[in-house]
């Protein structure tokens, strides 16, 4: 068998890869970490339980009705994905750039959220708690508005106020 930290996989090398085992994906990433773009790649339906996209760039990715329990995204560019109905329990989307991300049903109830960007995501029906909620607003004004699509109105949320308001003494 090759030594993975020595070989530059290419993307579909890595695709197939992660298709059959998310461990050797993960292994593969902590050995050779160069940049790894799976821009505009169609993961929709994949079981992707615990693998490491921390890094990595998902712009305009396909995650539809994904498995992404125990994830981690740290980090990741997921601008413009599709994420309907994916499953992020216990995921770490620590400083993850969501931006004009398609989170419609998706599950982020024990998600890590702290530092993500969401400006322009699609929150429709996407399963929160309070307190992450609490956390994608601290320190920014926040407000959800509509933007009409072809098929349905869908929340949006977007910065009214990139500084924070501070109280004078």
């Amino acid at each position: 068998m090759a030594n993975l930290s020595t070989i530059k996989i290419s993307e579909r090398g890595l695709l197939e890869l992660l298709n059959e085992d998310v461990l050797a994906f993960n292994s593969y990433r902590e050995k050779y970490a160069h940049p790894i773009n799976l821009n505009h790649v169609d993961l929709s339906g994949w079981d992707l339980y615990g693998v490491n996209f921390a890094g990595v760039s998902l712009w305009n990715a396909s995650l539809l009705r994904c498995d992404l329990r125990e994830a981690s995204l740290m980090d990741a560019n997921l601008t413009g994905a599709n994420l309907t109905y994916a499953t992020l329990w216990d995921a770490d989307l620590e400083d993850a750039m969501l931006v004009g991300t398609c989170l419609y049903g998706a599950d982020l109830r024990t998600a890590n959220l702290k530092g993500v960007k969401l400006d322009g995501a699609c929150l429709g029906k996407a399963i929160f708690t309070a307190e992450q909620l609490m956390e994608i607003a601290l320190g920014l004004r926040l407000q959800i508005r509509e933007r009409p699509s072809d098929q349905e109105q869908r929340p949006y949320l977007l910065p009214s106020n990139l500084t924070r308001d501070l109280e004078e003494d």
